[in-house]
């Protein structure tokens, strides 16, 4: 069980439903958050000076630190990768790994983690 479960419930809570994206992929709905909508939670929940990212590009993929600290000053990582979209412009396709590494580094923080519907942890439900 987690020291800081309050934080870590505000991090996984639910998007105001504006906040939510939705496209049509092989016939599916995908329900997604930007990343900027991610940054802004991390923002709130932790304030912009308790988090910060770092990035390792590789040729297929984009590998995303996230790290935040917590209410007791330690630092908690969290590592994810993520792809490039395969974009006809280099720049804009540099930016769609770096956006999916990052988003998906912040799921493992309970971010969005709801939209996947794989169910939350209990302490998230509880609150």
């Amino acid at each position: 069980m987690t020291k800081h479960p309050d934080l870590f419930a505000s991090l996984a809570a639910p998007f105001e439903p504006n906040e939510v994206k939705v496209r049509s992929t092989a016939g599916r709905q995908l329900h997604y958050i930007t990343a900027r909508t991610a940054m802004n939670r991390l923002d709130n929940v932790l304030g912009p000076e308790n988090w910060w990212d770092e990035y390792s590009p590789s040729e297929n993929s984009v590998l995303c630190r996230l790290t935040i600290r917590l209410p007791d000053g330690s630092t908690l990582t969290k590592c994810d990768a993520g792809g490039y979209a395969g974009m006809a412009d280099s720049g804009d396709d540099d930016k769609s790994g770096y956006s999916d590494a990052f988003k998906r580094a912040a799921v493992k923080f309970g971010v969005a983690r709801y939209l996947y519907r794989d169910g939350v942890p209990h302490f998230v439900q509880e609150r």
